[in-house]
C-alpha cells in the first residue's frame, strides 16, 4: 500500500465517521464551515507525502496523513464541546428565579446585532463562516450572569458586509439587564428598545456602533468608548437626555440639536420632568456621535 492510497483511505473514512455523527445529532453540521477552511492543510499532507515516498523515511509521508486527520477531529471534537448557536439555537429557558442580568459580549473584530427575545434568557445565531461562540452563564443568587465572546477565526475567502455575516444574540425583554459591548474594531447594531436596559458600556475602537433605546425602564446609563468609532444613538421622542464628555466638536453638536451645557455636561430642556431619563457619558477621546429620535 503506497501513501497515497493510504491517504485517501484515511480522508473516507474520516468523512463517514464525520457524517454519521452529523446524522446522529452528536455533531452540528456548521462544523463543517471550520473543517473546509483547513483545505491548505490537505496541499501541504500531499506536499510531505510526495517529498518522503520511496525514501528511507517513507514513515513520515503515512504519518503527515494521520496528522491531517488528526487536526480534522480536533476542530470538530472543539464544536462538540463549544455552544451550538447556528440557525435559531437558544439559551437557556427563562427562569422564575432569575430578576436581573449581567451580560459581557466580546466581539474583537467581528460584528454584532443585538436585539431582544422574550421566550429565552438568551440566544445567539451566527452565518455559515463564523464559528459557535463561547459562552459562560451561571447564577448568582437571583441574578443571572451572562459572558458571551466571539471566536476570530481566519477566512480564506469572504464576501459582502462585514454585518450581514455576524453573531447575532437576543437578550430577555423579561427581567433588567447590565450590558458590556466590547470589540476592537467590530460593527455592532444594538435595538435595545424592548430591552430592560438598565445600564449600557460600548467600547469599539474604530467601528459603527448603532445604538436604539427605548421606554422599557425609567432610567439607562449609556457609557460609550472608543477614540475612531462612529456612534449612532436612535432614542424616543422627548426623552430626558444628558451627555457628559467627549471633544469639543461633540460640544458644538450638541448645542445644535438644542441641549443646554453647563461645562462638560449637556441636558433636554425639561430634563428634570421628563422619562425616561438617558445619562450618556461620552470618554474624552470620542469625536463622532449622532443622535436621532424615534
Amino acid at each position: 500500500m503506497n501513501p497515497a492510497r493510504f491517504r485517501w483511505g484515511v480522508l473516507f473514512i474520516l468523512v463517514g465517521v464525520l457524517l454519521l455523527l452529523n446524522n446522529m445529532d452528536r455533531l452540528d453540521w456548521w462544523v463543517w464551515a471550520d473543517i473546509l477552511n483547513l483545505w491548505p492543510l490537505l496541499l501541504i499532507a500531499i506536499g510531505v507525502e510526495k517529498i518522503f515516498t520511496r525514501t528511507r523515511v517513507q514513515i513520515v509521508a503515512y504519518l503527515s496523513s494521520l496528522a491531517l486527520a488528526g487536526v480534522v477531529i480536533w476542530v470538530a471534537i472543539g464544536g462538540m464541546n463549544a455552544y451550538s448557536a447556528s440557525g435559531s439555537d437558544s439559551g437557556d429557558m427563562l427562569d422564575s428565579k432569575i430578576n436581573s442580568l449581567i451580560s459581557r459580549i466580546d466581539m474583537k473584530t467581528n460584528s454584532l446585532r443585538l436585539g431582544g427575545t422574550t421566550g429565552h434568557l438568551f440566544t445567539t445565531r451566527y452565518g455559515s463562516r463564523f464559528r459557535a461562540p463561547e459562552v459562560d452563564y451561571t447564577v448568582d443568587g437571583s441574578t443571572g450572569k451572562l459572558t458571551i465572546t466571539d471566536r476570530q477565526r481566519w477566512r480564506w475567502i469572504h464576501f459582502g458586509h462585514r454585518l450581514s455575516d455576524g453573531l447575532n444574540i437576543d437578550l430577555t425583554e423579561a427581567v433588567p439587564i447590565r450590558l458590556t459591548c466590547e470589540g476592537e474594531s467590530a460593527d455592532m447594531r444594538l435595538d435595545c428598545r424592548d430591552l430592560k436596559l438598565e445600564e449600557l458600556t460600548v467600547a469599539s475602537e474604530s467601528g459603527r456602533v448603532g445604538i436604539m433605546l427605548g421606554r422599557a425602564v425609567d432610567r439607562t446609563k449609556v457609557s460609550l468608548k472608543g477614540a475612531d468609532a462612529d456612534f449612532r444613538l436612535t432614542l424616543p421622542a422627548n426623552c430626558a437626555l444628558r451627555v457628559e464628555g467627549g471633544s469639543a466638536d461633540i460640544a458644538r453638536f450638541l448645542n445644535r440639536i438644542g441641549l443646554t451645557g453647563s461645562g462638560p455636561v449637556f441636558t433636554a430642556e425639561g430634563y428634570d420632568t421628563l422619562s425616561p431619563k438617558i445619562d450618556v457619558d461620552l470618554s474624552p477621546d470620542i469625536s463622532q456621535l449622532t443622535i436621532d429620535y424615534f
